[in-house]
């Protein structure tokens, strides 16, 4: 079911033109029914908070997707998913968002949550120190620059009738005493890549820097009501009004469907995530786990792994403080499609006689969530080392973390995430690109990785049900 509000808004009319075309495709490629509700004309269930919304149901109960209505990925692996787990609300995850501390805007039946950090200052901090409540008067003032359109109350809505944005804010003086505050806004959906990003955004002398951090939360909470007019990130939204009609699903029309004769339910609690996890290989078949480019400006010149090994444990209960493992890439399977070029980096830049793999050696995962969880995206830091050409380097992957179900019914887990190598710092000469192209530029791979993970042993059946 897509829940919609034609001709709300320019966001509304993008929806309807772009994206719901490809979610009908999608659901016809699973098999599905899809039927859109205009809950302009029809009013909407109570948990509707906002348009455009999708939900997943079949016989065995109904699960909101939690995404961008435009990553098709994402809502393949909510339906995979919630065919095992809808009777638990989103798709495994209901409670997932419970508890969370932010700034609350409320838009009619839904709201926008931001929780808010503050790092610590860098660069030059005064030589009488920075007391004991310097960071809570930064949020402080933080806040009362977001105050005229969000306050300190605590969430009220429905978790699925709420948006969440990340809004970091990266404190810096220099060593005349000047401060400045860079500001940047994080999806849910995506946690290693800003939305917005503004590098000292606010500045001024340090005797004012309250004034400074107040500046820096007007920013923050502009660009966040800036995302929501936005349909290209795939997080805007159009919400209802307080006043539009409470209608059960029932009374729309679209109850559960019977159990389909000869159905065998399957208990979610099959679907637990263990500790033991390996790399998915047909899913590193079907799509490159890593690929790597260039940064913008520079454009053209871009490559792929093609093959990767490796493990991941976590700990009890399948926590991730607890994660250790070591993923593997033989230096023969990067290319950059074309023979030729390929021939040379592997001889001549890779020297792959002398060093076969690549590898990361993963330490930890820093994240403020516990352990996966099925329907939620966790934000999170990869901690280890990283080994090329025989020089190893200290890295930190900032990464979204989900649990999902594949289509043999058994659970995965992705690691999406990005970051950047200095190849100069591993005796790669900067790569000979066109006259002008930047330095630095030159001299930088920027790597995007999503690592699907098997459990090592599991076994869980897969069931066909009626559903749309």
């Amino acid at each position: 079911m897509v829940f919609v509000q034609p001709g709300a808004s320019a966001l509304a009319d993008s929806f309807e033109n772009d994206a719901l075309p490809d979610i009908r495709a999608l659901g016809e490629e699973l098999g599905l029914r899809v039927v859109t509700v205009d809950v302009s004309a029809t009013g909407a269930p109570e948990e509707v908070g906002f348009t455009p919304l999708v939900v997943y149901q079949s016989d065995r109960g109904r699960a909101v997707y939690v995404g961008r209505f435009n990553t098709l990925d994402r809502l393949e692996n909510h339906v995979r998913t919630a065919r095992f787990t809808a009777g638990q609300g989103r798709a495994g995850a209901a409670t997932a968002d419970a508890g969370i501390d932010g700034v609350v805007m409320p838009l009619g039946r839904a709201e926008v949550v931001a929780p808010l950090k503050v790092t610590d200052l860098a660069g030059h901090p005064p030589k009488a120190g920075l007391g004991a409540t310097f960071a809570s008067e930064a949020q402080q003032a933080i806040e009362a620059g977001m105050a005229p359109w969000f306050s300190d109350d605590d969430p009220t809505r429905p978790a699925d009738a709420r948006r969440l944005f990340y809004a970091d804010f990266y404190p810096h003086r220099d060593a005349d005493g000047h401060l400045s505050v860079s500001v940047a806004v994080f999806s849910q959906f995506h946690c290693h890549e800003p939305v917005f990003m503004q590098s000292a955004a606010s500045a001024g002398a340090w005797s004012d820097r309250m004034v400074v951090f107040e500046q820096a939360g007007h920013i923050a909470a502009q660009a966040i009501l800036d995302q929501l007019d936005r349909a290209d990130y795939g997080d805007g939204f159009d919400p209802l009004p307080r006043y539009a009609r409470v209608r059960t699903y029932q009374e729309l029309g679209v109850d559960l469907p019977a159990p389909k004769p000869g159905a065998v339910a399957v208990d979610p609690a099959d679907l637990t995530l263990g500790e033991d996890w390996a790399i998915d290989a047909q899913a590193s078949k079907q799509n490159p786990m890593v690929v790597f480019a260039f940064p913008p400006p520079i454009r053209g010149y871009s490559g792929r792994v093609e093959q990767m090994h490796g493990s991941l444990t976590l700990g009890p209960g399948a926590a991730l403080s607890d994660a250790a493992g070591k993923f593997i890439v033989p230096m023969s399977a990067v290319t950059m499609g074309e023979s030729d070029l390929d021939s040379y980096l592997q001889s001549s830049v890779f020297k792959v006689g002398d060093n076969p793999e690549a590898s990361f050696t993963l330490t930890a995962i820093e994240s403020p969530a516990g352990a996966p969880e099925f329907g939620h995206i966790a934000p999170g830091e990869l901690v280890g080392t990283f080994e090329m050409l025989g020089v190893s380097a200290d890295l930190r992957v900032p990464v979204s973390i989900e649990a999902f179900v594949g289509d043999d019914g058994k659970p995965r887990l992705s690691l999406t995430g990005q970051w950047r190598v200095k190849l100069t710092d591993f005796g790669v000469a900067a790569a000979e690109l066109p006259p002008g192209s930047d330095d630095d530029a030159r001299a930088t791979l920027v790597y995007d990785c999503r690592i699907v993970l098997e459990p090592a042993a599991t076994d869980v059946s897969v069931v066909e049900d009626d559903e749309s």
